[in-house]
């Protein structure tokens, strides 16, 4: 990472939110925060960032991990969903396990276009034009992107009509 990025201390997702990924910095893990229009640093880690953010908007890890699994079956890596909007439910997808150091979480709004780019790496496409690559292969980028819109079609086919 070359370029300076500030530092937060406090955050919480949104829908302009695109990435979390984990950097190391002296022995710490700290979260560069991919957005619509900026990247910054999070003075904590991406599994906390979750956590955090889930409580924030008023449910919890392990409440939005349960009703991933209740509605793709026993799985892991489970797609969460972090919030709501208008009733749009707001998915982000771990790459690997979410208590690895190493994982990074891809909100599912945000992703244009994905490709292989070797045997375990993937270059992601964001709508705000950005790529970005993760050491995820195409086979894994590609289950975690199936099961989230599997999750979002439960999430609306659950969401009561207006009609």
């Amino acid at each position: 990472m070359e370029e300076k990025l500030i530092k937060l201390s406090n955050f919480t997702l949104s829908f302009n939110t695109f990435a979390l990924f984990p950097v190391f910095v002296d022995n710490q893990i700290y979260t560069r925060v991919i957005e619509r229009d900026r990247d910054f640093l999070v003075e904590a880690r991406p599994s906390r960032v979750i956590h955090k953010s889930c409580s924030d908007f008023g449910t919890s890890f392990k409440l939005a991990t349960n009703k991933s699994r209740e509605y793709l079956g026993a799985r892991n890596k489970l797609p969460i969903v972090v919030a709501y909007d208008y009733g749009t439910p707001c998915i982000f997808l771990p790459t690997l396990s979410p208590s690895s150091h190493y994982n990074v979480w891809f909100a599912m709004h945000a992703i244009e276009y994905f490709e292989g780019s070797g045997p375990s790496k993937s270059i992601i496409s964001f709508k705000n034009g950005q790529d970005v690559g993760v050491e995820v292969s195409i086979l894994t980028m590609r289950s975690q992107l199936s099961m989230a819109y599997f999750l979002q079609q439960r999430f609306e086919l659950k969401r009561p009509s207006l009609f």
